[in-house]
């Protein structure tokens, strides 16, 4: 009688340790499932693949890059905004001046705000955003109040960017 209790209680306990290893692998999973579609908004350098920015993402998180305009040689500031679905949404562009490239409605009401016109934008949503800043003027990358990157001193390499929300 005691060989048979001792049989079944070395099953018990391997059948133990097996369904807890089994459990912590499957817990690891779900975790590893759940972190990787957290909603982050990355600028992903286009030929090498490198994520070079990569911040969690919420409603309402704003964003923009500033740069200067090639024809009228003036800041231009295009800020952006994440939507409740987590899609890039253009909201304005600040200007010195209107050039090419710069769209704007005869009608369109615009307000002034140190010295740059404030330009409305559509509320069109857009999967990403491409750049390739120059290294002649200065081209920045602003996320909420938080961190400048300078894109214009990137390297070669790494400077045709796309920004996009991945995950979420």
């Amino acid at each position: 009688m005691m060989k048979i209790n001792n049989k079944v209680s070395k099953r018990g306990g391997r059948l133990l340790a097996l369904l807890l290893v089994f459990s912590s692998l499957i817990i690891v999973v779900l975790i590893m499932m759940t972190s990787e579609r957290e909603p982050r908004l990355q600028i992903v350098a286009n030929e090498t693949g490198e994520v070079l920015f990569n911040y969690e993402v919420s409603p309402g998180t704003q964003f923009y890059h500033e740069y200067i305009h090639s024809v009228m040689k003036t800041p231009i500031r295009e800020i952006f905004m994440i939507d409740k679905d987590y899609i890039i949404v253009p909201k304005e562009t600040w200007t010195k001046s209107f050039g090419a490239g710069i769209p704007y409605a005869e009608n369109e009401q615009m307000e002034m705000i140190e010295g740059y016109f404030i330009v409305p934008s559509s509320s069109r949503e857009i999967d990403s955003i491409r750049l390739m800043p120059s290294n002649m003027y200065e081209h920045t990358f602003q996320y909420e109040d938080e961190e400048i990157i300078v894109l214009s001193e990137l390297p070669e390499d790494v400077r045709k960017l796309t920004i996009e929300v991945t995950g979420g």
